[in-house]
């Protein structure tokens, strides 16, 4: 029987600024990792922040966000939200990747709703596909 999938969005802060190399070896090192796992998604990085949709089987997903809540290069990692059972938005993508400048960081977490509202991981894996689609 297949694994049920589980969505994970989140943001968080890097300790310091990384430069575009450095983002290009994380992405070099993670994407086959990710493939490997049967994980999906978009990682979008901006002025130190990064937000990221995982998607995939669960057990994968919770144990590559368990590094990543450990990982000693960003810090303040918050879940947005979690949801099992969502269809994927990326699946040809083992990590899609982005950096966003200061106006589309706006607009993008705006998007996502006032501060303090609870909106559903559908909507926002809707936003992120739609943003994903319109900076391609």
């Amino acid at each position: 029987m297949d694994e049920q999938l589980l969505s994970i969005v989140y943001v968080s802060s890097a300790k310091q600024l990384l430069t575009d190399e450095e983002l290009q070896g994380l992405l070099q090192k993670t994407r086959p990792k990710n493939e490997q796992l049967g994980i999906s998604g978009v990682l979008l990085y901006g002025d130190g922040n990064f937000m990221q949709l995982l998607e995939g089987p669960e057990s994968a997903v919770r144990e590559v966000y368990a590094k990543i809540c450990q990982d000693p290069r960003h810090h303040m990692v918050t879940t947005i939200l979690e949801e099992p059972g969502l269809p994927r938005e990326f699946a040809e993508w083992s990590m899609a990747y982005r950096r966003v400048d200061a106006p589309d960081w706006l607009l993008l977490t705006q998007a996502l709703g006032p501060e303090g509202a609870r909106a559903s991981l559908s909507s926002i894996k809707i936003v992120l596909a739609d943003f994903w689609k319109s900076v391609a």
